[in-house]
């Protein structure tokens, strides 16, 4: 059963609150162009993210970057869990964070995926949490500019955090034989995407059968060997659209696409927009490392 606390949202940013005492696994082929802080107050979830699968616990802050693969699963005989989860957009964010002095989400993002809390950091992060909905259902005066310096808050703790070398930072990545399985393939697909790989390769490459890789990769990613594939071509294209001159006819080359139309076709699909378009809209930006 679901059990939604709260949900509140404005243009830019979103957060919620939900319980769940049932089997649940997130959609399948979920990414998405928003930034996401994933908190999970109680209970244990696997989350996959790109291309590695962790196993969180209660006090586990999850970061996922823009348009990055992620899906949770349930754990074994342990469906109960509470979890809350802000969504926000760079164009909403980072002209503030950045009127500081501190990074862009993207510099942030990047650096930290997983954070483990001790009881007053949950605590801590749980507060900032219920402040950001609070303030979103109020709407007293200034309630953005409120958000905007929490969510300021939250990015800076969490960095402590990681950081910190007094804090407890446990990572755990699962070492389950499915999840481990899934892991081992994701990198050798991620290595290899500019070639011609196909699941017979990869069947081959690790000894197991055709069906029961497609099952399991599935299972924990939500995509489909080919689609997962297309995901590692269409941001490599990105890359290469952002910060080189190169023609489409090379850019679709160079990221394993075999003929330019199943190229433009694919990157539509995964981005919405046509390559071109993408290079108008994304143009070089160089930015300063995150510290």
């Amino acid at each position: 059963m679901k059990h939604t606390i709260f949900e509140e949202q404005i243009r830019g940013i979103k957060v919620d609150r939900v319980i769940r005492d049932s089997e649940f696994s997130m959609p399948i082929k979920h990414m998405h162009p928003e930034y996401e802080i994933y908190f999970l107050i109680e209970g244990e979830r696997y989350y996959f993210i790109e291309n590695e699968t962790y196993l969180i616990h209660g006090g586990t802050l999850v970061f996922i970057g823009r348009n990055e693969i992620h899906k949770t699963g349930s754990v074994l005989n342990q469906s109960y869990h509470d979890r809350m989860l802000i969504s926000v957009t760079g164009e909403w964010l980072n002209p503030f964070l950045q009127s500081f002095s501190l990074w862009s989400l993207d510099q942030f993002f990047e650096s930290h995926k997983v954070i483990s809390l001790d009881k007053a950091g949950l605590t801590y992060i749980k507060n900032l949490f219920e402040t950001v909905a609070l303030e979103i259902k109020t709407k007293k005066d200034g309630f953005e500019c409120m958000i905007r310096i929490k969510m300021a808050e939250l990015l800076l703790y969490s960095y402590r955090n990681h950081k910190d070398p007094r804090r407890i930072i446990d990572y755990r990545i699962s070492q389950s034989g499915k999840h481990k399985k899934v892991q081992e393939i994701t990198a050798y697909i991620r290595g290899n995407f500019q070639n011609a790989i196909t699941l017979k390769d990869i069947s081959e490459q690790f000894f197991i059968s055709k069906g029961y890789i497609s099952r399991i990769f599935k299972d924990v990613t939500g995509f489909t060997i080919t689609e997962y594939t297309n995901i590692q071509k269409v941001k490599y294209a990105e890359e290469l659209l952002e910060n080189s001159h190169f023609n489409m006819t090379r850019v679709s080359a160079m990221a394993g696409f075999d003929n330019i139309t199943y190229f433009e076709r694919v990157f539509k699909k995964c981005s919405g927009l046509s390559p071109m378009k993408y290079r108008k809209l994304h143009k070089q930006n160089r930015t300063i490392p995150f510290p």
